[in-house]
């Protein structure tokens, strides 16, 4: 019996802690490397952020991981940030109250 080994954009993407995708072997999600492109940096930008911690490889596998599942990611995004404006508005109206 043989076990496959992950290559390619597979070998550099894990699952985080919250079952986020991740740069393999680092606490990058995915999801901060799509955040930034969707910004307008170039992937060139944001590898040169990360050199000596990040490869050119696993930036490219971050973004071509998020364009092929960007409806899914786009979403867990949008959530996100709900979830961070909930948070601002409640603390809003606590600081208000004090």
């Amino acid at each position: 019996m043989t076990t496959s080994t992950p290559t390619g954009v597979d070998a550099l993407l894990a699952t985080g802690p919250h079952e986020e995708p991740v740069i393999a072997g680092t606490r990058i999600r995915v999801q901060t490397i799509a955040s930034l492109w969707r910004q307008g940096y170039s992937a060139e930008w944001i590898w040169e952020q990360w050199d000596g911690y990040l490869s050119r490889a696993q930036v490219f596998a971050a973004l071509a991981f998020y364009l092929e599942n960007r409806e899914r990611l786009d979403a867990d995004l949008l959530r996100i940030q709900a979830d961070y404006d909930d948070a601002e508005k409640l603390a809003a109206a606590l600081r208000s109250k004090f």
